[in-house]
């Protein structure tokens, strides 16, 4: 035995000054007191001749000396050694999306921790615990930690994640402790099987759980209003009637359901077709009691929705080009005469504000007099100069015979993508406006060296497409290029912000970072709000959270309606019962384990208490009630 605190034994001390009391108490009067109380409060009950009456002092003495004794030696700290008793634990602990799976009250997870707990409790004093958790990343909570109470505090906080988890980094830290202490003591607790396991002791917290699962939906248009949804429903652990519905929009009320026969581990398709002229999410749910509620519902979004945008062309002759961009696109446009658009211009200049709320303006042979902060710019036949347009008007150019313009012939990729799809038809003109420009700009088509046709930057850093001649007053609407060469500016003036709209948790999502962008701020599906980064051509950010991400870009001070991604659940984490081949430590194992203690301390201080608390408990009583 040895003490942690030695200098806890003066309390010894009291022993011979108590004895010293004694033998000169006829100094002093005696006097009851809560520490003698009881032996005082017996003697009511001896007889008069009690022949120990002569040596109740004696006793007395006895008791108070091994009161002194036990307090001094509960202040030491005694510790008795346990040779080899105690162990190097390190506890690896799978926080994958499975273990949330849940039970009776109780997810994997939660008894994954009370696993771990359950043997850091039966382990000896003086043992050290290491605890390594997987999630999204691998992470060492604790390192080589003797006090048991931090394993519990930093268990008791920790939560699973909702995507998959690799062992390989958690493995390589578990192996250099065993490199390090061959009798370090590994524990894999996990919802995973293995058929062979080597230095390692596997904790399976599976229970055979049910679940079912909302897999692999897709959708496709039918008709100019129909809506066709398919998709899969796989049951996990047993057969099972599965209930399956179709929301559209996230509307509170199914638009359709039907119910589909799932049986175990088989993928079972469902269909449905239905009406929906327009919309922008699909949500398929299977509104089932199991347990995984994260993997009954999925959402996916319509593309063309999501990269939608407003317009508005300013012109007096509109329809040639309203028709030709409704063709191309799913733009939602406005029209304007030019008249009512200056009269804008001027109602607002007087409120010192210009106009705006829209993703792309086209100047049909107007000039305004304030660019479009706010959006793409398109210009067509312009007249003068617009500030800020990274171009100047120069005169209009006037051919004595109508003749072609030529298309560029430069190989370079944004030149490639503004022409895909075109075949070189002739296009004709009978004037055109001389330009000169002054930032980057693209030509895509020219007349004897002037540009005709071209895009660039304008100085807001949105983009810009310039037509330096009257579409009416030429040939390029009846040129079979004429829808290609327009889709290909739309596209040039709004590329996809989100190519896709479907990911599992886990993946990394991809922004496109268009013209002009700001900012991009994404909306977790818990709330919190994070921004990224803007500097390169694509965004992206990673997906942790199981459901909706809600994404806001800020194009040159405006807020474009959000666009949105959803997360599922990985497929391997849907599986109630997983078999993996192997895990292993690699390595000769030993059995050295270093010395225990065992800490008796909590015990002497329990009995002084209850010693002293039934001495008053017996005074008081004495006192008050027995009088």
């Amino acid at each position: 035995m040895t003490f942690l605190y030695p200098i806890g034994l003066l309390g010894l001390i009291g022993i011979p000054i108590l004895i010293i009391v004694y033998l000169i108490k006829n100094r002093y009067t005696e006097q009851t007191v809560a520490s003698t109380f009881l032996w005082r409060l017996s003697e009511r009950f001896l007889k008069r001749r009690n022949p120990l009456s002569r040596i109740t002092g004696i006793i007395s003495l006895i008791l108070q000396l091994l009161l002194v004794a036990a307090l001094s030696l509960a202040v030491a700290h005694p510790i008795i050694v346990l040779p080899g008793a105690a162990h190097e634990y390190c506890f690896i602990l799978d926080g994958s999306a499975s273990m949330n799976m849940q039970m009776d009250g109780k997810t994997r997870f939660d008894l994954a921790k009370e696993e771990i707990l359950k043997v850091v409790d039966e382990a000896k004093e003086g043992s050290t615990y290491t605890v390594v958790y997987v999630g999204g990343t691998t992470e060492v909570l604790l390192e080589k930690a003797d006090d048991k109470s931090r394993v519990s505090d930093k268990l008791a906080t920790l939560q699973s994640t909702d995507g998959a988890i690799d062992y390989t980094d958690a493995i390589g830290v578990a192996q250099g402790y065993f490199d390090g202490n061959p009798s370090t003591r590994v524990y894999l607790v996990t919802d995973t099987d293995y058929s062979t396991v080597e230095n390692l002791t596997l904790v399976n917290v599976s229970r055979g759980e049910n679940n079912v699962s909302v897999e692999d939906v897709i959708y496709f248009r039918s008709g100019k209003t129909g809506l066709t949804v398919s998709g899969n429903i796989i049951s996990y652990g047993a057969d099972r009637l599965v209930d399956v519905e179709i929301y559209v929009d996230g509307a509170e009320e199914p638009l359709s359901a039907t119910k589909v026969q799932a049986f175990k581990d088989v993928p079972t398709p469902f269909t449905f077709t239905v009406e929906a002229p327009e919309f922008y999410s699909v949500t398929v749910k299977a509104p089932i009691e199991d347990s995984y509620a994260k993997d009954n519902s999925v959402t996916v979004y319509d593309i063309e929705s999501e990269n939608s945008y407003n317009a508005l062309l300013v012109s007096d002759a509109p329809f040639l080009i309203e028709a030709a961009i409704d063709a191309v696109s799913t733009a939602d446009i406005t029209v304007m005469t030019t008249e009512a658009y200056k009269k804008e211009e001027e109602r607002l200049s007087k409120l010192d504000k210009t106009v705006n709320g829209y993703s792309l303006y086209i100047f049909d042979c107007y000039d305004p007099a304030t660019l479009p902060s706010d959006g793409s710019v398109w210009f067509i036949g312009p007249g003068a100069s617009v500030e800020g347009s990274g171009f100047s008007v120069q005169g209009e150019v006037t051919l004595e015979t109508a003749d072609t313009i030529t298309i560029s012939s430069s190989t370079a990729s944004i030149v490639r993508k503004l022409t895909a799809n075109m075949v070189g038809d002739d296009i004709y003109v009978s004037k055109y406006v001389k330009c000169g420009l002054y930032a980057d700009f693209t030509t895509l088509y020219s007349y004897k060296g002037n540009p005709v046709i071209f895009t660039g930057v304008n100085s807001y850093g949105n983009r810009e497409v310039v037509f330096a001649f009257n579409l009416h007053d030429s040939d390029i609407t009846l040129s079979l290029d004429y829808l290609a060469m327009l889709g290909n500016l739309l596209d040039y003036s709004f590329p996809e912000v989100i190519e896709k709209t479907d990911y599992f948790c886990g993946d990394t999502a991809e922004i496109n970072v268009i013209s002009g962008c700001n900012s991009i701020r994404v909306e977790t599906p818990d709330g919190e709000e994070i921004y990224t980064d803007t500097t390169g051509a694509v965004s992206e950010f990673e997906l942790t959270k199981v459901g909706e991400y809600k994404i806001t870009v800020d194009i040159s001070g405006a807020e474009r309606p959000a666009y949105y991604v959803y997360s599922s659940v990985p497929k391997e984490e849907r599986q109630t019962e997983t078999v993996a081949e192997s895990i292993s430590i690699y390595g000769e194992a030993a059995e050295e384990g270093s010395d225990g203690r065992y800490d008796p301390m909590t015990l002497l201080f329990i009995l002084a208490a209850l010693l002293f608390a039934a001495e008053w408990m017996v005074y008081c009583y004495d006192k008050y009630q027995l009088r």
